[in-house]
């Protein structure tokens, strides 16, 4: 007959007989107090592995499931995520829980959606969009370069005729030329001296409506709230899709999807063969609208993106939105140039000037400002709306300068 094992604190005596002694209570309970520690942290250790859910209604139901409370008193979310980070481990040491990232990969592959690009054919109309798109964008871009060789060609010029004193140097397109002040400098200085000098014109009430924009007709004689004129119009949509629509017909030419979340701002570049757009995610989408294909996306600003503009130079972006910055992209290198702090609240709205010199924008801080595109520094802050500004717009002069709000005015600024 086996005798039991001895229990716990046994003790040896020289006599070969055992000598049993209880363990106190303080023993005892310093025991399971380590015991417990080791078991935390080996279920800390283990719970760093552990793919935990991120959305709250996720966290509340695996809680649930686990039959802990959903929150504690004094825990954020950060904390109740945390809570259940350490009960799984705890339960994936004490054998009870599965490997929880094997079963969240299985679960991500029974529901999983698979992401594949479909072509369809090209209708009749959207290629006879691409062809006039492609015409119009080869001669807009072909007039562009040839008035910037013409300026180059005036510079050198200058440069060769000129003599090379310290006092004559001075910067042209942020490059540095040396010669008497071109055409160019005269203008921009006579338009930075007016952009110091701007003030409130006029201001009237619109309607009993807050105003949501206020745009410039192209010849300068009305304000208005579309677009400027011409054959094509894009739209778009919180279902994460823009559309291209012709004018004429108000028929659909173009749905493309490409965006992950609600699209909103729309900008088109100069020449008119690029198209940005602009989403929730803070992602901006650069596409090719005679091919239809994405040339190159850009991802920085840390909340929505709500405006797109292009400067006149063809290769130059300006994206703003919740986060009050302005990010200026380059197109030729494909990166961003500069970000501006430009507002404490949300940008509504962005313009550039005709001559790209300065750059336009419209803040729920209730101020419109502009800025040198030359160096992106403040020339002029306007104040005078008593609420949110909601858009922004420069007359083709140059001259005026047309603002809405949540007062239910538009203002112009001289």
């Amino acid at each position: 007959m086996s005798l039991p094992p001895p229990p716990v604190g046994n003790v040896a005596s020289g006599t070969g007989q055992i000598e049993t002694l209880a363990l106190s209570a303080q023993s005892l309970a310093e025991q399971s107090k380590h015991k417990e520690i080791m078991m935390d942290l080996e279920a800390k250790k283990v719970g760093r592995k552990i793919v935990v859910p991120t959305l709250v209604e996720d966290v509340r139901a695996k809680l649930r499931s686990y039959g802990e409370p959903v929150r504690l008193f004094g825990e954020n979310p950060a904390d109740v995520r945390s809570r259940l980070r350490l009960i799984m481990g705890r339960l994936k040491v004490e054998g009870v829980l599965v490997d929880s990232n094997e079963e969240e990969f299985n679960d991500k592959q029974q529901h999983v959606e698979v992401t594949k690009v479909v072509y369809t054919k090209a209708s009749p109309n959207l290629i006879s969009a691409r062809q006039k798109i492609t015409k119009s964008s080869l001669e807009k871009s072909s007039a562009r370069l040839q008035a910037e060789r013409l300026r180059r060609s005036k510079t050198r010029r200058r440069l060769t005729s000129s003599s090379s004193s310290p006092s004559e140097y001075f910067y042209l397109d942020r490059s540095l030329v040396i010669g008497g002040i071109p055409s160019e400098e005269d203008y921009a200085s006579t338009l930075y001296s007016n952009c110091l000098s701007t003030s409130l014109s006029s201001s009237e009430f619109s309607s009993s409506r807050i105003l949501t924009s206020s745009k410039y007709s192209p010849n300068g004689d009305i304000y208005t709230t579309g677009w400027e004129d011409g054959e094509y119009v894009v739209t778009t949509s919180a279902d994460r899709s823009w559309r291209m629509w012709d004018v004429r017909t108000g028929e659909c030419v173009l749905l493309q999807d490409g965006h992950f979340r609600e699209c909103y701002g729309v900008g088109f570049q100069p020449d008119g063969a690029l198209v940005s757009t602009t989403d929730f995610g803070g992602v901006t989408v650069v596409w090719d609208l005679r091919t239809g294909r994405k040339v190159q996306h850009f991802q920085g600003h840390t909340k929505r993106v709500l405006c797109c503009e292009w400067s006149g130079n063809g290769f130059e972006m300006a994206t703003a939105g919740d986060d009050g910055t302005v990010k200026i992209w380059d197109m030729r290198q494909r990166k961003l140039q500069t970000t501006i702090p430009a507002h404490s609240g949300l940008i509504s709205g962005m313009k550039f000037s005709p001559s790209s010199e300065f750059l336009a924008t419209s803040s729920y801080d209730g101020k419109v400002k502009l800025f040198s595109t030359r160096s992106w520094n403040v020339i002029r802050t306007l104040e005078g709306h008593t609420g949110q500004v909601t858009g922004v717009d420069i007359s083709e002069d140059e001259k005026e300068i047309l603002s809405s709000g949540f007062d239910k005015t538009f203002k112009t600024w001289r």
